[in-house]
């Protein structure tokens, strides 16, 4: 009798191996990666969203120059159309954005220029990129066949009747499509989105194969695969008990994610993505190698060279194809408050631009968001220079010095400023009282009954600011001592106290003064 050979029978997973993904991603990239699959993908949808609500949270102002001057031209018309209202169903905000995202998906955007009673334009259609083809035609002008969804008519535009904004061209026509220039980038975190998806769908475990040593008919191998997943596969299933018989075994293939670095395959093609787009990584919660010192350095790099350069091609179409006049008319997005830094360096800014005279008050309060200051308002504080330092101090702070310290002027004394509701009450009077005393010949503390603590420090250097070096020494003396009990055990003999309260100077059975 025959002995019958062992057949090692093996039964399909429907959990693709990891080790196929590469083969995956090479097999599709050769087909052309559509705007609807791109933006499927996470990291895609992060940059697009971050660039198109940036883009669409700017002010856009239409200006007049004015010799070397700018005003803003907000009794045009098209003034309106751009700041305000496009067309009748879409916001400003949603104009631009769906703009930002045509071109992120499309290399393109077009609108239609709606000409009416108020002039040239009165209103922009946003057309569908996808329905769109350029013809440059022998006068250099441009036709534009568009074909809507769903239809199979077609219209014809002239060019002055297009605003259109193209991305990096080849033939200075048409806009190259950003996804599909990195599609191999978006189709490999694409694959690695779709394998992790299908891997916890089944129970975060690797492929398996039961096998046996008998041979199994046809029939009774799909009977027992089908069997098996039925009880065993998916999330809902996961944990339920298996009872093999007739020789069953169970056997793993395949490998876990952390074996294969899927973690780290992951990162990278999040980054990869982002160099199709010039996005900082941070932006899109790819936080590896952001740290709390370049946070602020990324943003600008953002803004300089990732956002302005979408606004100059928006801006130019604008000249191109909706002004009339561009010599004299121009339109602007204003970036400033993606910039803006926080409250004490913008104050610490602004405080430069004021005491140099390159700003005014009105100008500072039209940043800062706050209506104008009202009529017969004391103007600022005008500086003006110290010829015994060469330092430039305010007239009143200089003032406040003689009326109210006179003696400062006669001889060196040794003067302690307190932080809290004084100095940081007033930081630009007190930080010049401290230059100009210091300018003097006279020696400035400054000592507060705060804790000695990195977060204390951090915030009173903050605040000082430019003023750091008039102050001879910051001592944070904590809130159990006497400020004069901390002077002295620090060696200071103070002969003038500057602060809001004085039952804080001096120690028991002293008077204040």
């Amino acid at each position: 009798m025959e002995t019958a050979t062992p057949e090692v029978k093996w039964l399909e997973s429907r959990t693709t191996r990891f080790d196929d993904l590469v083969e995956i991603a090479n097999a599709t990239s050769a087909v052309r990666v559509s705007p609807e699959t791109a933006i499927r993908t996470s990291s895609v949808l992060s940059c697009v969203r971050v660039l198109s609500e940036t883009i669409a949270a700017l002010p856009l102002v239409l200006y007049r120059r004015v010799g070397e001057d700018k005003e803003r031209a907000s009794d045009l018309p098209l003034s309106r159309i751009l700041g305000r209202r496009p067309n009748t169903w879409q916001t400003r905000f949603e104009f631009i954005e769906g703009n930002i995202l045509h071109l992120c998906l499309y290399g393109n955007s077009y609108n239609l220029i709606v000409p009416g009673d108020s002039g040239a334009v009165t209103e922009l259609h946003p057309l569908h990129p996808a329905g769109m083809k350029c013809q440059q035609l022998p006068d250099m002008s441009i036709r534009y066949i568009y074909q809507p969804p769903g239809t199979g008519r077609q219209i014809i535009y002239r060019d002055e009747q297009i605003m259109h904004t193209r991305w990096l061209s080849l033939d200075a026509v048409t806009g190259m499509v950003p996804i599909e220039l990195g599609k191999d980038a978006i189709m490999l975190a694409r694959s690695l989105e779709q394998h992790a998806s299908r891997f916890f769908a089944n129970n975060a475990m690797p492929g398996l194969v039961l096998h046996t040593d008998q041979a199994l008919p046809r029939e009774i191998r799909e009977q027992l695969r089908e069997q098996w997943d039925s009880r065993h596969s998916g999330a809902q299933r996961a944990g339920r008990t298996a009872v093999l018989s007739n020789g069953l075994k169970v056997e793993t293939i395949g490998s876990s994610l952390e074996a294969n670095q899927f973690a780290e395959l992951r990162t990278q093609s999040i980054l990869d993505v982002c160099r199709v787009f010039r996005m900082p990584p941070h932006l899109v919660q790819e936080l590896g190698r952001a740290t709390w010192g370049n946070i602020e350095s990324e943003q600008i790099s953002f803004v300089s060279g990732t956002i302005v350069p979408w606004l100059r091609r928006i801006e130019g179409s604008i000249e191109r194809d909706l002004l009339t006049n561009p010599d004299e008319l121009f339109a602007e997005f204003l970036v400033e408050g993606l910039l803006r830094g926080d409250t004490i360096t913008r104050y610490q800014a602004y405080e430069i631009g004021l005491r140099n005279g390159w700003l005014t008050v009105g100008e500072v309060r039209r940043r800062e968001n706050l209506n104008p200051l009202p009529a017969n308002t004391p103007a600022a504080i005008a500086a003006t220079p110290t010829p015994a330092a060469g330092r430039s101090v305010s007239s009143d702070a200089w003032k406040l010095v003689n009326a109210t310290l006179p003696d400062v002027t006669k001889r060196a004394m040794t003067i302690s400023i307190d932080f809290d509701e004084t100095f940081s009450k007033d930081p630009v009077m007190w930080g010049e009282f401290a230059m100009k005393a210091d300018a003097e010949g006279n020696t400035v503390y400054m000592i507060t009954r705060r804790e000695d603590t990195p977060e204390n420090q951090a915030e009173i250097e903050a605040i000082i600011g430019q003023y750091a070096d008039a102050f001879t020494d910051v001592l944070l003396i904590g809130a159990a001592m006497q400020k004069e009990d901390g002077a002295k055990a620090a060696g200071i003999a103070v002969d003038v106290w500057i602060d809001d309260s004085p039952e804080t100077i001096h120690g028991e059975n002293q008077n204040g003064n």
